[in-house]
């Protein structure tokens, strides 16, 4: 027959739009980022999973210098056609408001008809960013000659992150103004998980609370505070052995043993001999959140506190502390 007005032509099929992905949605544990790609009406986009399945490194959706980003040991998973889950390794660097850099052309349609995806990935804040947790262990009394050590390194919240770590104290005390500048001057570079200040930075008989601020790399801070007071007398240094924080399994039985340093040298006023003293263990309760287990009769009132197989609960976390007594010397 005749030719239709126009022909003859030619008709070109173009590829589909391309999965277009959402921003990096760091999880509230700040260990996973989630990625969903969508299509241009903003549904759900069903992509190849960039050839890939199962666990795997992220070298096929991401360029190198954003694989580096996400830490050694860093994997990859696609849990739906449309949803990407990056686990972030050990010494992740990535943060907030960094562009994960896409491979191009390794994601597109699971139909292979549609371009790849490209561009980047803006990371984002998780909607309820974790809180560091302050760990402080220091004495609470001073002996006249006993410098002041504060240890906060048990600190944690930060998702394997290093925690910056910012000093200070309350005001109208005497000293103050040399305390403060001390402080401040620790506080410079954010990485002293534990500071020690002399002795004669204390007036004796007075109250000092001393500030600690953590804050981890979301940008979220918590603060602690501790009172400690110096003694016109000397006193032992009673403190718990171990790290500030343990890490246990309930299944197995723990011994938490204290610590006890006397000072044998020096000027009279500083030495304390060799006193016999006496312990007793019990619950932080300043710390609103602590556990509570029942304390072992035998040893609840001795140096070393053993707590028994399964007596205490996952997921808790137990503030203890022990005061240790002079014996004929109570106050």
């Amino acid at each position: 027959g005749d030719h239709i007005k126009g022909s003859p032509s030619r008709l070109r099929i173009a590829k589909k739009l391309p999965p277009i992905p959402t921003r990096g949605f760091l999880s509230n544990t700040a260990t996973k980022i989630t990625v969903y790609f969508n299509d241009v009406l903003g549904q759900p986009f069903s992509t190849n999973r960039a050839g890939t399945f199962g666990h795997h490194t992220c070298d096929r959706e991401f360029t190198a210098a954003s694989v580096a980003m996400l830490g050694e040991g860093a994997y990859c998973s696609f849990p739906l056609d449309s949803v990407l889950d990056v686990y972030l390794g050990y010494e992740a660097t990535v943060q907030p408001l960094d562009e994960l850099a896409l491979q191009p052309g390794r994601i597109y349609a699971v139909e292979e008809n549609s371009a790849g995806a490209t561009g980047g990935i803006l990371v984002t804040k998780p909607a309820s960013a974790p809180s560091p947790s302050i760990v402080i262990r220091a004495p609470l009394f001073l002996g006249l000659c006993q410098d002041m050590t504060l240890d906060a390194s048990g600190s944690f919240g930060a998702a394997g992150r290093p925690l910056k770590f910012t000093y200070g104290m309350l005001p109208n005390v005497p000293n103050e103004q040399q305390l403060s500048r001390s402080l401040t001057q620790k506080s410079l570079t954010g990485d002293e998980m534990e500071i020690t200040l002399p002795a004669d930075m204390f007036a004796i008989g007075y109250e000092y609370t001393m500030a600690v601020r953590v804050k981890n790399f979301l940008g979220v801070q918590s603060v602690k505070y501790h009172t400690l007071q110096r003694m016109p007398y000397p006193i032992p240094d009673l403190m718990v052995q171990g790290d500030p924080l343990l890490r246990v399994k309930r299944d197995q039985e723990l011994f938490v043993r204290a610590d006890i340093k006397i000072a044998q040298e020096g000027s009279s006023n500083c030495t304390v001999g060799n006193p016999e003293m006496s312990y007793r263990w019990s619950f932080n309760t300043d710390e609103p959140d602590t556990g509570i287990f029942l304390f072992d009769a035998k040893t609840k009132n001795s140096k070393n506190l053993y707590i028994r197989p399964y007596s205490l609960q996952a997921g808790l976390t137990y503030y203890l502390k022990v005061r240790g007594t002079v014996v004929g010397n109570e106050d």
